[in-house]
């Protein structure tokens, strides 16, 4: 039976990586995707091939800022204004290790099957973790699967593309080798990994190693994974990344060391500014709202069983990571920045669930099995007691007083109970899953107007500089003279299109832009398909940032008040011009 619930759930994993990078192809050919994040990727794999290691032309707009004024949208440069290396912002040396199959795959779908695979394998590891503490065919199961449909897991799957979600599956790996299979080797191998996903990670990790010195008697494994993740989050903030920005124009060891008033300080001046002023920590944080979404998201939909287990002290780092960022994002489990927190969360919901089983076991009213008796009854044989099978558990130190030291009529009415606990996480996670809206067909509608977008993107030439909308970048062609709107300065071509995401523009702002174009005389319009348009600027016409280059802020202004005007001139659904 254990090997049939095997085949069946690895059926499924296949079914559901299978299923996730179809959904990952059909969002990116309806311009889901965006320059921001997965441009970045993209770009800096093809010109690290070039010998510009991690080199792109977007991450400058994490420098700079958006200006909104009167339905105007302008991006006003910060320091860094033009192609620097993506390693100015995060260090995620991961990425060298997928430009091979870059190579063979070019271009960004490869970077989105790669996420999905990641994260199927890291449902895979969940499983295992849990079969081998459980016991049981069914809760394993159900653990994984409410894994892989959880809320947030989902939200930062479908956001482009980032290494964080890399993250889970070799933490589950390095955790499952070094908790389950006790091979030291394979453990240091998943954990040097998980390190080069980004450089929070080790300050995660290091707060592992503790607790695996304490928790899992891992005193040496456990002290050496501290230092080692000590020590690279040290060369990663006070040498690395403070190199990358100071070639990309930039000061102070790391982007977020503004926050604390030390942006052109060191890790060290920092940390003294923190100790001297430490209520700027969570200053402009809405703790409230935290604690909320923490509850009401995250933990409810779970039984709140992972505040069972002392696993939960693990949530600590990464939850106090989210809070000092003070990215609202971030503390409120947005997009994909929750994505290093649910490692540790499934892993106390897993220890969570034991400890609330044997918790119940301990009853004294339910009989038990005599001093040395061993239970055959097949409710206890879930199959990791195979030999050979590479699961089997430690034995635990008190089996006696938990569910396998109950007889076999108690032990049942136990496992049924927490069929039922099983089934209500299962439901209500499958309920509370961001799943629904992904499968929406409206999520998809910019589906149809792919060809014709692409007719366009071909009348552009190969060495033309080209300014477009960012859900619009990742499908031209790459080159060096690339600009992401609003940050617009003049460029031989503008692609846009009303139909896809028009971020960072709201519909106004993106109506305004679109009727000062329209009225430009340096810019005319070459090309339409439905909702997409093509302008051309005009030789001949003088300054090459045209006539809005200098008086769009004015235009833009007066144009916001002119709703009719803009609606009439919003792109017809007329054949290419």
């Amino acid at each position: 039976m254990t090997m049939k619930t095997e085949r069946i759930f690895i059926i499924f994993l296949g079914v559901w990586i299978i299923v996730f990078c179809g959904i990952k192809t059909l969002q990116h050919f309806s311009f889901g995707t965006n320059a921001c994040d997965l441009s970045i990727v993209d770009y800096g794999f093809h010109y690290t091939l070039k010998g510009e290691v991690m080199a792109d032309p977007f991450h400058q707009y994490a420098f700079g800022r958006w200006e909104r004024n009167q339905g105007m949208l302008t991006y006003l440069p910060g320091r860094v204004k033009g192609w620097e290396s993506h390693f100015a912002l995060h260090f995620t040396p991961i990425l060298f290790l997928m430009i091979p199959l870059y190579v063979v795959f070019p271009g960004p779908l490869i970077l989105l099957y790669i996420e999905v695979i990641a994260i199927g394998l890291s449902g895979l590891f969940l499983y295992l973790i849990a079969r081998s503490v459980l016991k049981d065919r069914f809760l394993p199961v159900v653990v994984a699967v409410v894994y892989l449909f959880f809320r947030q897991l989902l939200l930062g799957l479908m956001h482009d593309f980032h290494t964080e979600l890399l993250f889970p599956v070799f933490f589950l790996g390095a955790f499952y080798f070094l908790a389950i299979r006790k091979k030291p080797l394979l453990y240091f191998l998943f954990l040097s990994l998980a390190l080069l996903v980004k450089e929070d990670v080790g300050i995660y990790l290091f707060f592992f190693g503790i607790f695996a010195v304490y928790k899992l008697k891992e005193k040496r494994l456990g002290w050496l994974t501290s230092a080692l993740s000590l020590g690279y989050v040290l060369l990663t903030l006070g040498i690395v990344i403070p190199y990358f920005r100071q070639q990309a124009g930039g000061t102070g060891f790391y982007l977020y060391g503004a926050i604390y008033g030390q942006e052109s300080g060191s890790l060290v001046q920092m940390i003294g500014n923190i100790l001297r002023h430490p209520g700027i920590l969570l200053q402009g944080v809405d703790f409230g709202l935290f604690l909320r979404i923490l509850a009401a998201n995250i933990l409810l939909p779970l039984l709140f069983l992972p505040l069972a287990s002392s696993y939960a002290v693990l949530l600590v780092p990464p939850l106090a990571v989210m809070l000092l960022s003070k990215i609202p994002q971030m503390y409120t489990f947005g997009l994909h920045y929750s994505i290093t927190f649910l490692p540790f969360l499934f892993l106390a919901l897993i220890y969570g669930m034991k400890n609330a089983r044997d918790f119940l076991a301990r009853s004294p009213t339910l009989p038990r099995l005599e001093s040395g008796a061993k239970n055959r009854s097949p409710a206890f044989q879930g199959g990791d007691e195979k030999r050979g099978s590479g699961l089997t558990p430690n034995k635990p130190r008190h089996s006696c007083r938990g569910i396998e030291g109950l007889t076999s009529p108690a032990a049942r009415k136990i496992r049924l109970s927490f069929f039922g606990v099983g089934l209500l996480l299962l439901l209500v996670n499958l309920a509370n899953s961001s799943l629904w809206r992904i499968i929406q067909p409206s999520r998809y509608r910019a589906l149809s107007s792919y060809s014709g977008v692409r007719k366009l993107i071909g009348r552009i030439p190969a060495q033309a500089s080209v300014a477009a909308q960012s859900a619009l970048i990742p499908h031209i062609p790459k080159r060096k003279a690339i600009a992401m709107l609003p940050a617009f300065h003049g460029e031989d071509y503008i692609l846009t299109h009303r139909g896809v995401n028009l971020w960072p523009y709201s519909e106004e702002e993106f109506d305004n832009f679109l009727l000062t174009i329209e009225r430009d005389p340096a810019y005319e319009r070459i090309g339409q398909r439905g909702d997409a348009c093509l302008f051309r600027r005009i030789n001949g016409s003088g300054d090459k940032r045209s006539q809005f280059g200098f008086l769009g802020p004015r235009i833009l202004i007066a144009l916001g008040r002119t709703s009719s005007s803009i609606r009439s001139l919003r792109p017809r659904n007329s054949p290419l011009y």
